[in-house]
């Protein structure tokens, strides 16, 4: 009887131990592996993007500031355009206002030596591409990206209340 539970204890034994062993096991992984990432990704130096003080963009954006500007609720827009006319130019310069009143979450650079012409937009809920320069257009994905902004907040009441006027069709 004495052999018996003299087995018992030593497995019960064993089998703590191994449960022990278990966890030191797991949490050295876990801990290891930690470490291993922390490792990779501080290998490389951390870049430090700025945005330009003037949102009417003399060069364009890089990707890394595109990025970051789409990060803090930006939109990023390039105009493409060779030959304006006297409509489209009016149409450039009420979208260069748009940067003063979203400022500082609207970028904008012209690219005047372009094929073609259209209308870049970048932010982040992806790229447009535009072949119309229009304002709307651009103020509405500008909007879609900080809804809270008093400019939209004012435009989409405006758009409502326009919307839900009803027109007399009886003469």
């Amino acid at each position: 009887m004495k052999t018996s539970f003299a087995m018992r204890n030593k497995k019960k034994k064993n089998r703590e131990n191994l449960n022990k062993f278990g966890v030191y096991a797991v949490g050295f992984l876990f801990l290891s592996s930690m470490v291993a990432i922390a490792m990779m990704q501080g290998t490389g130096s951390p870049q430090k993007v700025d945005l330009p003080q003037n949102p009417i963009l003399q060069t364009p954006l890089d990707q890394n500031q595109i990025i970051y500007l789409s990060s803090l609720g930006g939109t990023y827009a390039e105009i493409k355009t060779t030959f304006c006319d006297f409509e489209c130019l009016q149409t450039i310069n009420q979208i260069e206002a748009l940067t003063t009143t979203y400022t500082p979450y609207f970028y904008l650079y012209k690219n005047t030596t372009a094929q073609e012409q259209n209308i870049f937009i970048e932010n982040y809920y992806g790229i447009v591409t535009l072949t119309n320069l229009t304002v709307e257009e651009i103020e509405s994905s500008i909007c879609e990206i900080i809804p809270g902004h008093p400019e939209c907040i004012k435009r989409s009441a405006m758009n409502a209340v326009l919307t839900t006027i009803p027109t007399n069709t009886t003469n």
